[in-house]
């Protein structure tokens, strides 16, 4: 009797490997949205963020509305040519950046 009631309940291995997973359905990678933030480009956009918020405050600090034209510059027209390329391809500057590193090099004919 004891042999089956061990045998019926669950091991700690399995229920671990169990508590592991994140979901009970699979994800597939290709079915995920890109991440893109304000519709650009991730760290692209949070670079333009991060100059425009720096701006804006040195701006409000120092009241002067020479950096303030500049940030809301930053933030409009800016972030607007950054989410031009993602509509094509949400990593097209990285591949950009990444076909400037490599050869371009071909077999002579």
């Amino acid at each position: 009797m004891p042999a089956t009631s061990s045998e019926s309940a669950p091991s700690i291995t399995s229920f671990a490997s169990n508590s592991t997973r994140s979901s009970r359905h699979q994800v597939f990678q290709t079915l995920q949205q890109d991440k893109l933030l304000m519709g650009g480009e991730m760290e692209l956009s949070r670079i333009n963020i991060t100059i425009t918020m720096v701006l804006g405050l040195i701006a409000l600090m120092t009241l002067n509305w020479h950096l303030a034209i500049v940030a809301v510059l930053f933030g409009g027209p800016v972030q607007w040519a950054i989410r031009i390329p993602s509509e094509q391809d949400p990593d097209y500057m990285k591949t950009y950046l990444e076909a400037l590193s490599c050869p371009h090099l071909r077999k002579p004919e």
